[in-house]
């Protein structure tokens, strides 16, 4: 992450890659003060894994500037901050909300076929000169 963070920052994470993005968006909020727009995507398989509900909901009411929409994977659960599917499902709306934006900062974390399927998802469909992608593994 940036020293100084002058972009947005997209979070797409899978299952515990949460763990990472959690450090870095701790970093963005506390350390660095960041104002930019943060959104975080977390995809979980079912409602039992939502470990970090209480810590998730304390930014969400604490910093304006925090997103959250959470995936599930593998269950029909209902719950209000989560829709069935993928964490990347979206990432074109959410591109496109943010079109106006230089440059976007987006992390992957988690599986290999997440960070793959976000990567081929974006090659499809976003302009990559306007993303920095960073992710825990090779997208390609």
């Amino acid at each position: 992450m940036p020293d100084e963070i002058t972009s947005p920052l997209i979070f797409i994470v899978g299952g515990t890659g949460f763990s990472a993005a959690q450090a870095l968006l701790q970093s963005a909020l506390f350390t660095k003060k960041t104002t930019q727009p943060i959104t975080l995507c977390w995809g979980i398989r079912e409602l039992s894994d939502f470990y970090a509900e209480a810590e998730i909901n304390h930014w969400l009411a604490t910093y304006s500037n925090v997103h959250f929409q959470g995936y599930l994977s593998e269950s029909q659960e209902q719950h209000p901050q989560f829709s069935l599917g993928y964490p990347f499902q979206d990432l074109e709306t959410l591109l496109s909300e943010k079109s106006h934006e230089a440059i976007l900062e987006l992390y992957v974390f988690g599986p290999p076929t997440l960070v793959k399927a976000t990567w081929q998802h974006l090659s499809k469909h976003a302009d990559l000169n306007k993303i920095h992608f960073h992710a825990d593994f090779p997208a390609n």
